[in-house]
């Protein structure tokens, strides 16, 4: 289990780490998608409302917000660009055909 600060006593960490073992995939995964969906929407009441009606900005600042430390500000950069560029051009952000994004 990743060490770190933790307010959890190693012993209930470990009996955590055992309880989440048991479980089967599915139901870790389904957990970690429930877990993500939770905190997204979190990250989307905290926006500001021009930003979470706006499509592209608010998939931008959820870009920011989740992979910002894990990309580099500057990767993150660079695909908020491309989601404003497509928008622009009335390209859906899902679409990469032919466009080498």
């Amino acid at each position: 289990m990743k060490q770190g600060l933790t307010d959890t006593s190693p012993e209930a960490g470990r009996r955590l780490h055992e309880l989440l073992r048991g479980r089967s995939g599915e139901e870790r995964l389904r957990m970690a998608c429930e877990m993500f969906d939770a905190a997204r929407r979190l990250v989307l009441a905290g926006l500001p409302k021009a930003i979470a009606a706006d499509p592209v900005e608010r998939a931008a600042a959820i870009l920011k917000r989740f992979y910002a430390r894990e990309l580099g500000s500057a990767r993150v950069e660079q695909f908020v660009k491309q989601l404003r560029e497509r928008d622009r051009r009335g390209l859906p952000a899902d679409s990469r055909a032919d466009e080498g994004l």
